[in-house]
């Protein structure tokens, strides 16, 4: 099926508590398209002081579907939010499909935030990736990332950064992988 949404997908302002070892969103065969161009919107957002998402799975599996973004960021934690998983799979998996993000889009865009999955952050396979333009695929300013694995796991994947850097890093931002 299709899903569209103009605004964020999934935003978060408070608490979000994820007790299964399943993704939290799960797509198979499916048509997704989140966000507004020129706007700030987002697939998944964690914003404010105290604002967490705490999981036991994985946020995103994706088998065989097609994701576009646009206005902001894919996934971002922003403003003292935070984003942990405790599974040693990928934060973010794709499996077949696609993820493609408009002019201007990150994947993933940190601000003031922490974000600590205990495996990979980004995993995809047989997906075909297409960056926003103009901005790092990873975007992280005053923030802290560690990962308990690869930061970008590509397997028969595509990905052309162009010009753009994979990793911006700025503000003191922590960036760690603990394997």
């Amino acid at each position: 099926g299709t899903l569209t949404a103009g605004g964020d997908f999934v935003g978060v302002s408070g608490t979000l508590t994820g007790t299964t070892p399943s993704a939290l969103l799960q797509f198979t065969n499916s048509t997704v398209n989140v966000g507004t161009a020129g706007f700030d919107t987002h697939f998944f957002r964690v914003s404010g002081p105290g604002s967490s998402a705490s999981l036991q799975g994985p946020l995103l599996s994706a088998t065989n579907s097609n994701l576009t973004t646009r206005g902001f960021a894919f996934l971002e934690v922003f403003n003292w939010g935070t984003l942990t998983s405790t599974t040693a799979s990928s934060l973010i998996n794709l499996s077949g499909g696609s993820l493609t993000m408009d002019p201007g889009v990150s994947a993933v865009a940190l601000s003031g935030g922490t974000v600590t999955p205990a495996g990979p952050l980004f995993t995809a396979t047989n997906t075909a990736l297409t960056p926003g333009t103009g901005v790092p695929f990873f975007d992280l300013s005053g923030s802290s990332l560690t990962v308990g694995s690869p930061f970008l796991d590509l397997t028969n994947s595509s990905l052309n950064l162009g010009t753009q850097p994979l990793v911006r890093r700025s503000g003191g931002s922590l960036l760690r992988n603990t394997v």
